[in-house]
């Protein structure tokens, strides 16, 4: 378990301003929170699918994405919602959410996989965080 949490402190600790290594504990709970709840809406996702449809669905002919590649678009649409107030993002103290939405991507394979990367460097660069689960 250490091992694990000292690869989510190592990424949070990428962050090169001030403030954010202030605050490297609470990002990196953040993180991890993160990184479970996708791992877990996945998981969920599969489950679902494999009951349901024998681990298939109809695609969405109008769109040309597999039903793979929509519901990790749709479980990230939260870090597209543009703030009013700038003051807010400027001083709030979560991570900024770009930053949390790309940390969570690189350390779930299965997103490479759904979206056919040819590699991984993350995973590959930084180690295995995503084995969190």
């Amino acid at each position: 378990m250490k091992d694990k949490v000292a690869c989510f402190k190592k990424q949070v600790a990428n962050i090169t301003s001030q403030d954010a290594k202030e605050q490297q504990s609470f990002r990196t709970g953040l993180l991890i929170g993160d990184h479970l709840a996708m791992k877990i809406s996945h998981q969920a996702y599969q489950s679902w699918l494999t009951s349901v449809s024998g681990g298939s669905e109809p695609m969405i002919s109008e769109l040309p994405y597999s039903n793979r590649q929509i519901f990790w678009m749709s479980s990230l649409q939260y870090s597209c919602v543009r703030s009013e107030n700038n003051t807010e993002l400027i001083e709030d103290k979560y991570t900024p959410i770009e930053f949390r939405t790309m940390k969570v991507l690189t350390n779930v394979p299965e997103f490479y996989d759904d979206f056919n990367c040819q590699s991984k460097p993350f995973l590959e660069t930084h180690g295995p965080s995503y084995t969190f689960l």
